[in-house]
């Protein structure tokens, strides 16, 4: 093979190497998310609605008393 064999291959092919490229960042991006996310039994995720509530106070309570299993606390 010589240069102006790859380039010609190249610029015929060339969307062919970005979809590779693409779809490997994006496996491999979901498969890390997936390994370093906490499982469903160590998450626990909380909706409350209230008048008047202060967020802030509730998350930090709820985050300060959580049991050591849990390694996620969502509050929406």
């Amino acid at each position: 093979m010589n240069k102006n064999m790859i380039r010609s291959h190249l610029s015929d092919r060339w969307y062919f190497y970005v979809l590779w490229a693409i779809f490997v960042i994006v496996i491999g991006s979901w498969s890390i998310t997936f390994a370093a996310s906490p499982k469903k039994r160590e998450k626990v995720s909380i909706f409350l609605t209230a008048y008047q509530c202060d967020q802030d106070n509730l998350f930090n309570y709820l985050n300060e008393n959580r049991p050591e299993y849990l390694k996620k606390v969502e509050l929406n």
